[in-house]
């Protein structure tokens, strides 16, 4: 069984996506700061990471950072759920290894099971290399 990290700071979503994941068969783990995410991803070991981009605390640019520059997660695949629709931005979080970006204003619940199952059945491949804050710091 797969284990899901959703990191999300609106409860009620949070909570939607946990129970919708928990009836395709995956194990959930939540996360509600991207500083909760990443002390969770140390311990939990998930599969794949649920984030969204604005959260207090955190944003989802900084866990990217952070995870990408860690031995422990630069593995863990990541799916971006998140209401942030600037173009600039969906590029640099691909450029910084997300697998897939997905906006809430469209979401269909449902869809969320199939992206995680495709998206674990994709072959290992390396994170980008890319310097999360040097790419961050371009953007200011």
């Amino acid at each position: 069984m797969a284990r899901i990290l959703i990191t999300e700071d609106e409860a009620d979503l949070r909570m939607a996506l946990r129970a919708r994941l928990e009836m395709s068969g995956f194990a959930v783990v939540e996360a509600t700061n991207g500083q909760e995410a990443l002390d969770k991803m140390k311990i939990e070991k998930p599969d794949l990471l649920i984030l969204d981009m604005m959260m207090p605390l955190m944003d989802g640019m900084e866990v990217i950072g952070r995870m990408r520059a860690s031995d422990q997660l630069k593995a863990v695949p990541i799916l971006v759920l998140t209401n942030y629709d600037f173009g600039f931005m969906k590029e640099v979080a691909k450029e910084g290894g997300v697998v897939e970006y997905i906006l809430k204003a469209g979401l269909n619940l449902d869809d969320i099971p199939v992206k995680i199952t495709q998206i674990l059945a994709l072959p290992d491949s390396p994170p980008s290399g890319l310097n999360m804050s040097a790419l961050l710091d371009e953007l200011k």
